[in-house]
């Protein structure tokens, strides 16, 4: 895509993601602060609610609204339909506000009313955001690159989020969905992995070129290599559930960390490309394009991921 094919006229007031990524490092902020005031007790095993609490508050209270940020400059631009009204994002800020401080006291008081509350302002912020959004993304024209990209994004954020549902009812009534927590692992995989690196993806098939001078990516790369990371995690989340054998999931794991990190010298070799003789790619540069690409550093698996272990 060359920024002609860009509509750059549509860009919304600066006003409307401004409101959502100002307020992020005040949550991200209260995160570590909330984290250091419980330590030690909250590093002692990773069901901690204090460290369940300040993770939740730092990704879904910090980096979320980022992401929507994000989102609502560059879909409008990207895929050339304009965002409906200001005051409907302005509500979707305050529900993603409330429902963030209601999760994190949902885990430090373990109390079912405020997982409840939590959940449902969320999902309500999440409905009217998708609202806005999702047409845009699914109705792009034909021979945009970013779009399928984008759409397995939200398709992964979709997933995860339902997982993640799961576990709050878990957390809620551990009688009626005592097999919830068995889950973690998966939406951490495609909250924290998938999404936000789909999302990357999507987005620097038109930065990097443009803002770098670099030459454009290969047209059928991208979306393969899209596609090579969700059916990879699709395996290795489904195939523990369905009682196939751990090879197998490690093995589709392993294709979407695979994939990732191809992706990632992709970019970096078209980037080096980029550069005139004499000068060298920074080191934020890499780091950044392969931080998503490392994150599932040790994996190994057990039904529904009772036993996988990170880093």
């Amino acid at each position: 895509m060359t920024p002609r094919s860009l509509s750059f006229g549509l860009t919304p007031p600066l006003s409307v993601p401004m409101q959502f990524i100002l307020p992020a490092p005040w949550l991200g902020s209260i995160a570590a602060v909330f984290l250091l005031w419980s330590l030690p007790e909250s590093l002692q095993s990773r069901w901690r609610p204090e460290l369940l609490a300040a993770t939740h508050l730092f990704t879904v209270g910090f980096l979320l609204p980022v992401m929507v940020g994000a989102l609502l400059q560059v879909v409008p631009v990207v895929f050339g339909r304009s965002l409906p009204g200001r005051r409907r994002w302005s509500a979707v800020m305050v529900a993603l506000l409330a429902g963030t401080i209601g999760l994190a006291l949902g885990f430090t008081t373990l109390e079912t009313l405020w997982f409840l509350l939590a959940v449902t302002l969320l999902l309500i912020a999440l409905a009217v955001a998708g609202w806005g959004l999702l047409p845009r993304v699914f109705m792009a024209a034909p021979g945009n690159a970013s779009a399928l990209p984008m759409r397995l994004a939200f398709l992964s954020l979709l997933f995860g989020l339902s997982v993640g549902i799961y576990l709050a009812l878990g957390y809620s009534w551990p009688g009626r969905f005592g097999g919830a927590r068995l889950w973690t692992d998966s939406h951490v995989l495609w909250i924290a992995f998938a999404w936000p690196l789909l999302l990357i993806m999507a987005v620097s098939i038109q930065v990097i070129p443009m803002f770098q001078v670099a030459p454009a990516y290969p047209r059928r790369w991208p979306s393969a290599l899209a596609c090579l990371i969700v059916a990879g995690l699709a395996v290795g989340t489904l195939a523990p559930a369905i009682g196939l054998p751990r090879l197998l999931a490690e093995l589709g794991v392993s294709v979407s960390l695979g994939a990732a990190i191809a992706y990632a010298l992709l970019s970096l070799s078209l980037l080096r490309r980029a550069l005139a003789p004499g000068r060298t790619l920074p080191c934020t540069t890499g780091t950044s394009l392969t931080f998503n690409s490392s994150l599932p550093v040790r994996w190994r698996c057990s039904p529904c991921g009772a036993e996988r272990c990170w880093m």
